[in-house]
Parts: structure tokens; C-alpha cells; sequence
């Protein structure tokens, strides 16, 4: 058993749970403030929390987690005093060169590939999964960003990079560099490799008016493991087995532990592990990953940190809040793996210094800006993927088509072929596709485990839970399986208007209207693959040009127009029309025609509504990275999507279905403790700007509504007097 399953059920889960304000007034006094956040842990954990957690299998719910963010983000403050935030974000590296972690990544591709089709047939049958899709890790950090600069205070936030290496080493190393006592994270390697106190995001709740905790110190790791010192606990998480090497020893960890103070005799444990592995391999990548001793800090006076191994650069860390536009070494580095394009139309924007400012500012994304240093891109498994014709998929190829032409930015109007048969100016691309199949083997059984889940929640039947416990155990096991579950292939070749690259320049002072609308013009063609009708080109030129702000209406009209066109008869039309209405552009003509969708059953309007889920979360973070790659300067949307969640999918006998008696709604906080009358008042404000309410002792009926906008409110996260509570809808008979 290895530290990930071990430390979180015996330790993270068991520990005993306290207020934060206690957590924090029992670290050392005085020295450093700083608490390390784990930023991508952190905001995945936050997308599934228990109690916070705002996932959705659809469009996403950005303006409810913007609002559990601050509520979490005040909590933490107002319990840990002087508190000084340290956010460390995963930034662009390459997982190729991390041979050591392939099998884990495949595993969790496996494992990812099960559970989405089981979220899928769930959100089919019921119309409702608290399931949040592949979601953009640089949309949620401008949140967060938002966040922190209405907080105020001293905190920060970094982007971490690695010349080949675990980017958790890089925060363990900011940790130590800062003295910090607690470290944020769900990520249980941090149990073994830090020596302070680890706490958990999912620990973290709100219950008895305070922000509750799950800490674990060292000292609490050690005693449970009957270990005396740190290094005893680095050789056991080794032998036990991680990420990084297989396991030394398999059985029970006092056995494990026993093993590690028996064997270490004083001696440093690198030397220990290393004398116990078959694999010196394995046991040098855990070292690596697990030994801080072996980086020299090599800082610079620009506010960049950075950390050598042996003479070379191995980690360093950009400040992106607030920001001071120094980059750090390893980032600076990439520019070796950049193409400059000729400027043969004029002010290319596609300039490596221009690239790497872009990115470090959150107006390009890491997975293209690592598209242009390595040439790669890998399809990663989503619900979207379990609806037939992988739509989304198909989508996101198309347009990696399209850019990797305007990347080649052909020097001539001769387009010569390489030995292959290929062009030679285009930009080669291997894009890892995974197979359909192996999504359609999983159709049948995750019905079957969704079934069972239900009838286990409705009837609270144990066998039905084991039953479906069983069948999701078989249908891991049937894909683990497979044998090959993707396949490297080239990306398709496409010739692109000359127009294209003309308007694709950088901004000029007083720029003329024939800029303004070439720029338009190929910024909706590579961000849509269809040409931008006349009757939008007004709004789409003063979203993407500069000197002009576009209202907030204006940049979600965006937004819709290149859902509409890009989603067309895949979407059903009424879904679209929620989407505009929680955009707050309903009233707005828009001039936009859907044609018919063709599925008339539950289940393909199930798999419309999570098809439009996707493409939204995906648009996010493409049109940013278009605009930036068509000159753009800052955000296409700079105050953001107001995305509100949805569409609501009526069911024949799922939870969403039509009533004729209205629906009850319940208010449900902290278990086992009443809403207070407050929060109930707070509630009914709410609810009455949907429909009419009447309070019926701890719970509300709701009438003169319909299923759509009442079931909008199931599942809903609000905050009332500083607390979260989550809305329950249920049709009344």
C-alpha cells in the first residue's frame, strides 16, 4: 500500500477536527506567516468539495465558485491572523520527459474514462450530477486572482516550472525558502516529503459558525507510524511505493516502517533507499522528488525564485500577483524552444519575448504555449467524450488544425513538400488521440452503475450500494485492460486564406477601421472555422480591438455568438436559451437561428446539454488564447463570463421532472445543525425572484414556476450572514 492510500485514511481522514483559528494559534510563534497553497490541488478540491464544491457535468458555475472562493479565502484569513498566502500554480512543463510518472498518468486516464461515463449515464437518467467536466485551470486562477486583489493584504501567487522534473518540489522548495509552517494540499506525497503541518482542502468546512479543520503535524505522522525521525518516514514513503518507484516492500505499514528503522542504521536515507531498490532509477527520480537538500537556491533581484541541481537550473518560480513582469530562469529557457515568424504581413504577435510575457500573464495557456515548444498535444477524457460522435473532440482537433497553419505563417506563396509528402512551412503536430472505442465499451456497464446508484440513494439500499461498488470495480477493470487506450498521430494539413495572417498584427497607435475589421475577421475564423458575418462584425471589432471596452453584455454576446457557431444543430435550442439568460443577455435580439436539433429522447438531450458544458469551459480558455495570438493585448474578456451552470434536462422519472403542485425547496448547512431563521429569510429573498414562495415550517414550496427555472436552483451553493448553504428542489406529486 502506497503513502496515497495509506496517509489519507489514516491520517487526513481520521484526524481529529478542530477550528482553523486552532490549527493556527498552535504553530511556533513568531517567524514566518506564510502558508503554501497547493494552487491547482486547491482548486480542483474546491470544485468537488462536500460542502463548497460547485462542479457541474454542463456550463459552468463560475459565478457561484467566484463567491465560495471569497467566503473560503475571508475564512481562512479571519482564522489564521497576519496570514500571508502563498499560491504555487503548476505552470508549463512537459510530463513526456517525466518517464518515471507514465504509468500513473495512464492509470488515471483509465480511471478518468471510467468514472465520466458513469457521471454521464447518471446525468442522463437523473438530470442532475454534482460532476464538474475537464475544467480550465487559468479561467478558475483569474478567479481566484479577482479574489485576492478585493482581499487585499500580502499575498502572492506563482507559476512553478521544472527543467524536467515533479513541479511539487518546486513549492516544497518555496516553503522551506519561506519558513512556512502549514502547507495547503490534498496531494498526500506532501504527508511524507514536508516537515510541517499539512493541512486538507476537503477537511476544510464550515460548522458551528467557525472554519473547521483536518490537520496533521509531523509529529503526528511519526507517531502514528511508530517512526522517530523525519528521515525514517522519506525511506518508508519509499519503500511503501509513490508515484516515482514501485513498491520495495508489500504489506502493512508497521511493517513497512519497522523495515525503514531497521535499515536506515544512521545512515542518510537517500543511501538507505538506494541500497534497498532493484531500480536505482526509481529510487534517484523518489530522491529527486523528495529531497530538498540536493537544489541550491540561485535567486535573482527581479522577485524570481530559482533552485539549481548540480550546476543546472532544475526549478524556478514566476510571480504572477502581484506582478512585476520578471520571468524566472527555467521560464526565460523556453525561449530556446520557441519559433519567431517572419514578419511577412507586417507586426507578427507570435515573438517569443511577446509569448512568454503573454503566458506568465494569464493571456496565453501552458498547454499552447507548450503546443509551440513541443510540437504535442493530448486529448484528456471528459464526459463530452461518452456522447456519440465525441463532438467536442472533433471541435478542439479542427481548431488545432487551423492554428497549427497559422503558426507555419508560410513566407511565400509556394507551398513545397517535405520528404513525406507533407508541407514543409506547415507546423508538424502530433496530437495523441484517444480512441473511441474505449469509450463505447463503457456505454452499457456505467447505466448499470448508474441505475444502481440511484436505487441506492432512493431507497438507501446497502446491497444496492455494494452491488454498485462491484460493477464499478469491473468496469475499471475492463478498461485497465485495454491494451492501448490512444494513438500519436499527425494533425491534418489546411491552407488557410492569405486574410487570415494579414489581420493577425500587432495594434498600432490610432489603428484604421481596416485593421480593426481584419483583425475581427481572423480572429472568429481561427477561433470558429467560419467566416464572421457581417451583421456581428461591429461587435465582434470592439471585443477585439484595442482602445475600445466592450461592455459586459457586448463580451458575453461574444461568448454566445462563437458557441452558436461552432455548436450549431448539436445544440439544443432551448439550452441555448437558458445559457443566454443566465448570461443576462436575454432581452438582447440576437440575431442568432439554431436549426432543429434532430434527438428527441432524454438521453440526447442529456448529451447536448453536456456537449455545450464542454465547449463552454473549452471557448474560455481558446478565445483567450486566439485573441492573444491575433495581437490581442490583455483579456477578451476582461471581467470575465458571468456562467451561472445549466441547462436544466426535464427527465420522464429522474429528480428533474415537472410538477403540478409547484416544488419544495430546502435549505440544508452544516449536518445535524437547524438554519437559523436568518438564513431562511435570506433564502426566501432568493427564491422569490424566481416564483412564488410560502414558507412551510423548515422548508419552502415554490409555484407559478416551471421545471427549468426551478430546478436551476438544485444544487446551488449560496451564501447567507458569511455561511454557506446548498438549495434541494424536489417536484411535488
Amino acid at each position: 500500500m502506497g503513502i496515497k492510500q495509506y496517509f489519507f485514511t489514516e491520517l487526513t481522514q481520521n484526524a481529529v477536527e478542530k477550528p482553523l483559528r486552532e490549527v493556527w494559534s498552535e504553530l511556533p510563534a513568531g517567524g514566518s506567516q506564510v502558508l503554501v497553497v497547493d494552487g491547482s490541488n486547491f482548486i480542483a478540491g474546491l470544485l468537488r468539495h462536500p460542502q463548497l464544491g460547485v462542479g457541474s457535468p454542463a456550463v459552468p458555475r463560475l459565478q457561484e465558485f467566484r463567491a465560495v472562493l471569497q467566503l473560503l479565502l475571508q475564512g481562512i484569513c479571519e482564522a489564521c491572523p497576519g496570514v500571508e498566502l502563498h499560491f504555487i500554480f503548476d505552470g508549463a512543463s512537459s510530463d513526456a520527459v517525466l518517464k518515471c510518472k507514465d504509468a500513473e498518468h495512464l492509470m488515471r486516464q483509465r480511471q478518468r474514462i471510467a468514472e465520466s461515463a458513469v457521471h454521464a449515464a447518471s446525468f442522463a437518467q437523473s438530470g442532475y450530477c454534482k460532476r464538474a467536466s475537464v475544467w480550465s485551470g487559468g479561467v478558475l486562477r483569474r478567479c481566484l486572482l479577482d479574489v485576492l486583489r478585493s482581499l487585499g493584504g500580502t499575498h502572492k501567487v506563482f507559476l512553478a516550472h521544472g527543467a524536467g522534473r515533479d513541479l511539487d518540489m518546486g513549492m516544497l522548495l518555496h516553503a522551506a525558502e519561506h519558513e512556512a509552517k502549514l502547507l495547503l494540499s490534498d496531494d498526500s506525497d506532501f504527508l511524507a516529503a514536508f516537515n510541517g503541518v499539512v493541512l486538507s482542502i476537503r477537511s476544510l468546512r464550515f460548522a458551528r459558525g467557525k472554519l473547521q479543520s483536518k490537520a496533521v503535524s509531523l509529529v503526528d505522522r511519526l507517531r502514528t507510524l511508530g517512526l522517530d525521525t523525519f528521515e525514517e518516514l522519506l525511506l518508508a514513503a519509499f519503500l511503501g511505493g509513490s508515484d516515482f518507484n514501485s513498491p520495495i516492500i508489500k504489506g502493512a505499514w508497521q511493517e513497512i516502517a519497522k523495515t525503514a528503522r531497521l535499515i536506515i542504521r544512521g545512515a542518510p536515507w537517500q543511501a538507505a533507499a538506494l541500497e534497498a531498490a532493484q531500480d536505482k532509477t526509481e529510487a534517484q527520480a523518489f530522491i529527486d522528488n523528495f529531497d530538498i537538500a540536493v537544489y541550491n537556491p540561485s535567486h535573482e533581484d527581479d522577485g524570481t525564485e530559482s533552485w539549481t541541481c548540480q550546476g543546472n537550473a532544475a526549478y524556478g518560480l514566476t510571480r504572477i500577483h502581484p506582478p512585476n513582469g520578471a520571468l524566472d530562469v527555467v521560464l526565460r529557457a523556453f525561449a530556446q524552444e520557441l519559433p519567431d515568424q517572419p514578419d511577412t504581413f507586417g507586426s507578427s504577435p507570435v515573438k517569443v519575448a511577446r509569448l512568454l510575457q503573454a503566458y506568465s500573464q494569464g493571456h496565453l495557456s501552458a498547454r499552447s504555449l507548450n503546443l509551440l515548444r513541443f510540437r504535442t498535444w493530448s486529448e484528456s477524457p471528459c464526459l463530452a467524450d461518452h456522447v456519440s460522435g465525441r463532438l467536442v473532440a472533433t471541435w478542439k482537433r479542427c481548431a488545432l488544425e487551423r492554428l497549427a497553419a497559422f503558426l507555419a505563417r508560410p513566407q511565400s506563396e509556394s507551398w513545397d513538400d517535405d520528404e513525406d509528402g507533407h508541407d514543409a512551412s506547415y507546423l508538424a503536430v502530433a496530437v495523441e488521440r484517444l480512441h473511441d472505442e474505449v469509450f463505447g465499451m463503457c456505454t452499457q456497464a456505467a447505466h448499470e452503475v448508474a441505475e444502481l446508484e440511484r436505487v441506492a440513494r432512493q431507497t438507501s439500499s446497502p446491497v444496492a450500494g455494494e452491488t454498485a461498488e462491484l460493477k464499478m470495480r469491473e468496469l475499471l477493470q475492463r478498461v485497465s485492460a485495454v491494451e492501448a487506450i490512444s494513438t500519436s498521430e499527425r494533425v491534418g494539413e489546411m491552407e488557410l486564406p492569405q486574410w487570415v495572417w494579414e489581420g493577425a498584427v500587432l495594434p498600432v497607435p490610432q489603428e484604421s477601421e481596416d485593421q480593426r475589421k481584419a483583425r475581427a475577421e481572423s480572429f472568429f475564423f481561427l477561433a470558429t472555422g467560419t467566416e464572421l458575418p457581417a451583421r456581428h462584425l461591429s461587435l465582434v471589432k470592439k471585443c477585439v480591438s484595442t482602445g475600445t471596452l466592450a461592455t459586459q453584455a457586448e463580451q458575453s454576446s461574444l461568448f454566445l455568438l462563437a458557441v452558436v457557431s461552432i455548436g450549431g444543430e448539436q445544440l439544443v435550442p432551448e439550452h441555448v436559451r437558458q445559457l443566454q439568460k443566465s448570461l443576462g443577455i436575454d432581452k438582447q435580439d440576437f440575431g442568432v437561428s439554431l436549426p432543429a436539433f434532430v434527438g428527441q429522447s432524454q438521453e440526447q438531450h442529456a448529451g447536448a446539454a453536456i456537449v455545450l458544458g464542454e465547449l463552454c469551459w473549452w471557448l474560455l480558455s481558446h478565445l483567450q488564447d486566439v485573441y492573444c495570438l491575433c495581437g490581442g493585448q490583455g483579456l477578451v474578456f476582461p471581467a470575465g463570463v458571468p456562467l451561472g451552470g445549466g441547462p436544466t434536462v426535464i427527465t420522464q422519472d429522474g429528480l428533474v421532472h415537472k410538477s403540478k403542485d409547484g416544488y419544495r425547496i430546502r435549505v440544508s448547512g452544516p449536518p445535524d445543525e437547524e438554519v437559523p431563521e436568518e438564513a431562511l429569510r435570506g433564502a426566501a429573498k432568493i427564491l422569490c425572484e424566481v416564483g412564488t414562495v410560502r414558507q412551510i415550517k423548515d422548508w419552502f414550496k415554490l409555484t407559478d414556476v416551471g421545471p427549468v427555472d426551478a430546478f436551476a436552483l438544485h444544487g446551488r451553493v449560496v451564501v447567507l450572514r458569511g455561511l454557506p448553504y446548498t438549495l434541494s428542489v424536489k417536484a411535488l406529486a
